[in-house]
């Protein structure tokens, strides 16, 4: 994912340079600008606004100078954070949607669909702070563990039609070395902790640019 090439690095190439599976999407995405990510997080916060007044979605009005990025189809997360805890987390790793349309989407499931979290009530608004992790890249499949670089790369894993996964900046915060994130994605996925070293386990990584209120 760094332009590297070889059976070894992060973007999942062959050492021709050529993709492991012609339909994994590898593109790197362009940076979202100062603008991009105010505009993005004020659309979040309106549509949370919105929903808890009206159970709907609002229709969003996109400056003519920030659509180009705005409407990229790529994952994202939205985490939601009350008085400095966690108070929903819901992404996708793809999207057929306008990034800015699958931000409402997520930020509304964050709020309303996390199954570990109640439904947001609107005393709550106030208090509630937003984060986005917008890729960077495409899901990039890899061929070992060892190929995840701890603070760079989300991972996903996939065993047994069980799928887990970290935003990049989980491992760093818990403190976690690359066996420990392993470990822990097994954990997620409701399998034994030393379910990744199986031959059948298979890992994705990708990146995020992270912006909040």
């Amino acid at each position: 994912m760094d332009g590297r090439r070889g059976a070894g690095s992060p973007d999942g190439r062959g050492s021709d340079g050529t993709e492991p599976d012609g339909s994994i999407d590898i593109r790197r995405y362009p940076p979202l600008s100062a603008a991009h990510q105010e505009f993005l997080l004020s659309l979040a916060r309106m549509t949370l606004e919105g929903y808890v007044s009206t159970g709907a979605v609002p229709d969003a009005e996109l400056p003519a100078d920030l659509e180009r990025a705005l409407c990229d189809h790529r994952g994202v997360f939205v985490t939601l954070y009350s008085e400095g805890r966690l108070r929903g987390c819901v992404g996708c790793h793809h999207s057929e949607l306008p990034l800015f349309q699958t931000i409402q989407k997520m930020v509304v499931s964050s709020g309303f669909q996390d199954p570990r979290f109640p439904p947001l009530r609107r005393q709550e608004l106030e208090s509630l702070r937003i984060e986005i992790s917008a890729y960077l890249t495409g899901v990039v499949p890899i061929e070992s563990p060892e190929q995840f670089e701890v603070g760079r790369h989300g991972i996903i894993m996939t065993l047994g039609g069980r799928t887990s996964t970290f935003l990049p900046k989980v491992a760093s915060q818990q403190g976690w070395n690359r066996e420990q994130t392993m470990e822990r994605l097994c954990r997620k996925a409701g399998l034994t902790h030393d379910a990744w070293k199986s031959s059948e386990a298979r890992f994705s990584v990708y990146e995020t640019q992270v912006f909040h209120e």
